[in-house]
């Protein structure tokens, strides 16, 4: 008798054809359970799907509409396991024991909590063309392992219950970019986000072909807009996430005009609102510089332990003065100023 498969393996894809074998050789060597995989594809033009049936694992394969959160959500009603993983294409585990080890936190935690909806993410590790330390890549590996608003993402994988995810109704299909973000949000504020005892290795092809420094800016300029009300802002940005991560580095100076042009046709009103709004978002997120030189001082050598200890100061000195609406008046009018500054600037160099 064949046995009970107690994980769902969600991976959606769009032309993956180089990244999907290594990632499915990869959950093969996963011991301890029994898995199936599901391969949610978005149209891809590639043999994406033909390699991912290669595998020596349970495979199937569904295709349906473009987008993230659609083809999670797709994914996920054809599940048969008791838990679900929903994991991108070029992530892979170092510990053959990561995905049990993440099923039984979870379920040792529902059990300490008298039931507490919980689900959780795993550690993030970059891997890199090149082993040189690198600050910035070990404070994004940080961030993504604080237990805070906005820092967990889709590539840090989410595993849930099936029924858990279900009671929450899924991904949601108009947050696009943002989806991940956005449900992992719902389950810390809904129950309990764990962080699980195993690393989860995530490429950072993107980084490297479109620029660190570019990347990150696209990122934080994608987290505002949320934040912001202004999704449809995204929707009209196109390459904001390049199919395959192929092209040159991302132009930061086109997308930052196209922003500006986009708040300018607002209505005073509308424009009010939106610098309101990305005044409150740096305020909630100054615990950033915080964390940073909690890293600096790991980097240097200066403190070898994981206490942050410049954090821990911010949230008990500093953050209410930061989370404040006199402080977000401040940085909304600061960021006002130098997009007005910026879009004469550019209006000069046209002329």
């Amino acid at each position: 008798m064949r046995p009970k498969i107690e994980l769902s393996i969600v991976i959606p894809t769009l032309n993956e054809e180089d990244s999907i074998p290594g990632t499915l050789e990869n959950l093969s060597a996963q011991k301890d359970l029994q898995l199936e995989v599901i391969i949610s594809d978005g149209g891809s033009v590639d043999n994406t799907c033909a390699e991912a049936m290669k595998s020596r694992l349970a495979i199937s394969t569904i295709s349906g509409g473009k987008g993230r959160a659609t083809q999670l959500n797709a994914g996920a009603t054809k599940v048969k396991g008791d838990f679900i993983l929903f994991l991108h294409a070029d992530c892979s585990f170092s510990d053959d024991y990561a995905l049990r080890k993440g099923i039984e936190s979870i379920r040792a935690r529902r059990l300490e909590s008298d039931g507490k909806p919980c689900a959780g993410h795993f550690c993030l590790n970059f891997k890199r063309s090149t082993n040189k330390p690198s600050l910035a890549y070990s404070f994004f590996e940080s961030k993504a392992r604080i237990d805070r608003e906005g820092c967990a993402h889709g590539d840090q994988g989410i595993l849930i219950s099936t029924g858990h995810f279900k009671q929450t109704g899924g991904f949601d299909e108009k947050s696009r970019i943002l989806a991940e973000t956005r449900f992992a949000d719902r389950l810390r504020c809904n129950g309990e986000w764990l962080l699980l005892p195993a690393e989860i290795i995530t490429s950072a092809r993107r980084f490297e072909k479109e620029g660190l420094k570019e990347r990150q800016t696209l990122n934080a300029v994608i987290m505002a807009l949320g934040a912001a009300g202004r999704e449809d802002f995204l929707a009209r940005i196109p390459d904001l996430y390049r199919n395959g991560c192929q092209g040159s580095r991302a132009d930061i100076k086109e997308l930052l005009a196209r922003v500006i042009a986009m708040t300018a046709a607002l209505s005073e009103h509308e424009q009010s609102k939106f610098w309101e709004n990305i005044g409150l978002y740096i305020g909630k997120n100054a615990w950033q510089l915080a964390l940073f030189l909690d890293e600096i001082n790991k980097f240097c050598g200066v403190s070898a332990g994981k206490n942050n200890l410049f954090l821990a100061h911010y949230e008990r000195y500093l953050e209410k003065i930061f989370c404040s609406r006199f402080s977000a008046i401040l940085a909304a009018t600061a960021c006002r100023t130098c997009s007005v500054a910026f879009s004469s600037l550019l209006h000069r160099q046209k002329r």
